[in-house]
């Protein structure tokens, strides 16, 4: 009976510690102070996202008709391209690179296509983050996308899709460079 008394108050008194020291360390560390609040609210960076970007920034389907237009669409807020440019010569590997909103990745990375001249999908792959990608801010991203060329089409398009797990079509964007084969 003594031996079961003495069990049950220490381990009353492990319990009584454990439970200081976890308020202790809730009040007294600085871990509350590091994180910042955020700078805007997700509705209100929902709502600046649909009413600045499009759904596509190249609405022809061939891509010779538009092989001097950049992608200067309110889609350049959100994303640029720095490599391939329009209407390169890519072959494979193509070595992809840019900067894009924090808001354009999730996980880090966003979906990456290439298409054929008939939009068949020839590959695709996820573009990862080069820095830190929960941010409003620009963040690099690159992507190295090796394929066999279509013996179908000299020519195709990239296409650079915002990653959307919501799966909302509102929500999609995507970027599409025209590019030809070697």
């Amino acid at each position: 009976m003594k031996k079961s008394i003495f069990i049950f108050t220490v381990l009353i008194f492990l319990v009584t510690v454990v439970w200081a020291g976890y308020f202790f360390w809730r009040k007294f560390s600085n871990i509350n102070t590091a994180v910042k609040p955020p700078q805007k609210n997700i509705v209100q960076l929902y709502e600046q996202l649909r009413h600045k970007a499009s759904s596509t920034v190249a609405t022809s389907t061939k891509p010779d008709e538009i092989a001097s237009t950049t992608p200067t669409s309110t889609l350049s807020n959100l994303i640029v391209v720095d490599s391939p440019k329009v209407n390169d010569m890519v072959a494979s590997p193509i070595l992809i690179s840019g900067r894009a909103r924090g808001n354009w990745f999730f996980e880090a990375s966003f979906p990456v296509k290439l298409l054929d001249a008939d939009r068949n999908v020839i590959v695709q792959a996820p573009a990862q983050a080069r820095g830190e990608w929960m941010t409003e801010d620009f963040v690099p991203f690159s992507l190295s996308l090796a394929f066999t060329v279509p013996t179908s089409s000299a020519s195709g398009y990239l296409v650079l899709e915002n990653d959307n797990p919501s799966g909302l079509p509102a929500n999609s964007k995507s970027l599409e460079l025209p590019v030809r084969f070697r």
